[in-house]
């Protein structure tokens, strides 16, 4: 009883955020079983690696807050962070109702001078190379999409995006590079102050 209670308190807090952003009624409502839709694929998709990572990190926690277990996934994005460069195509992405939306392009990056992703694009397929099979990447867990998207410098990915306001899906080609993380770089700075 407690759980449910739990549950129709999320459900209940999830329907006044979208009211707050103007969707109510069975917009809201379908927007919201998109979303639990979505996040239950997303649950079933979960790897043992990831599974691992979850229980050894929840228990080096309650010994530590500031100790973790990285799988080897995080650990690369990590390490990506660390050295401030990846090879990609310089986008940032997040996952919103089962689909991968660019919310960010890295300027002087592989997209950024190919020139036809822009933010708010939605992508729906990846293709490696310039025959390989397009695979559906909506419902997919964002690190399985970031995956199929970065290689080499100098290879080329196939995204299949529908432009934000469209409906039709088109097929745009890059070519990765090394991506320099330059927002992420410490900074200083020192005010004077009398």
């Amino acid at each position: 009883e407690a759980l449910d209670d739990r549950w129709r308190k999320r459900i209940k807090y999830n329907l006044l955020v979208l009211k707050g952003d103007e969707k109510e009624g069975d917009e809201a409502r379908e927007r919201l079983h998109r979303r639990y839709n979505s996040l239950l694929k997303q649950m079933e998709q979960t790897k043992s690696d990831e599974l691992l990572e979850m229980f050894l990190t929840a228990v080096t926690t309650s010994y530590d807050p500031h100790t973790t277990y990285m799988s080897p996934t995080t650990l690369e994005n990590f390490e990506i962070q660390m050295r401030l460069n990846l090879d990609g195509i310089g986008a940032q992405l997040t996952l919103e109702d089962g689909y991968t939306n660019v919310t960010k392009i890295i300027p002087g990056g592989a997209a950024d001078l190919q020139g036809e992703l822009t933010v708010k694009d939605r992508i729906v397929s990846v293709g490696q190379g310039d025959d390989g099979d397009m695979v559906d990447v909506v419902d997919m867990k964002l690190n399985d999409v970031v995956s199929k998207i970065r290689g080499k410098a100098g290879s080329i990915v196939r995204l299949g995006i529908i432009h934000d306001g469209s409906s039709e899906t088109t097929e745009i080609t890059i070519e990765r590079a090394k991506i320099q993380l330059r927002d992420s770089e410490a900074k200083g700075k020192i005010i004077e102050h009398d």
